[in-house]
């Protein structure tokens, strides 16, 4: 039996809910910290902004227009525009 595709919410660019389970890690940093990825490597702390993607926006090589704000459970969604525009990056090292 094949697990069913996990609910991610809507799609972070066309806005679709069919098939979305491509996750995104951008690099800036979670409208809301604490809900986003991090590294244990790096030692960075949940506060990465990701974005999820449909199949058909993937396929065709889109970029997200919109990030998660909170936890993905929450399909809530804003204007990667309007994320700050400090940078969230690995530090590979340089801790």
């Amino acid at each position: 039996m094949r697990d069913p595709i996990p609910d991610m919410g809507a799609c972070c660019n066309c806005g679709g809910t069919a098939r979305v389970r491509t996750i995104v890690l951008l690099p800036l940093r979670a409208p809301v910290p604490g809900t986003g990825w991090g590294c244990g490597v790096c030692n960075l702390p949940p506060d990465g902004a990701m974005a999820v993607l449909c199949d058909n926006c993937v396929r065709r090589g889109d970029n997200p227009q919109f990030a998660i704000s909170g936890y993905v459970s929450s399909n809530s969604r804003v204007p990667i525009d309007s994320l700050s525009l400090e940078p969230f990056v690995h530090s590979h090292g340089n801790n």
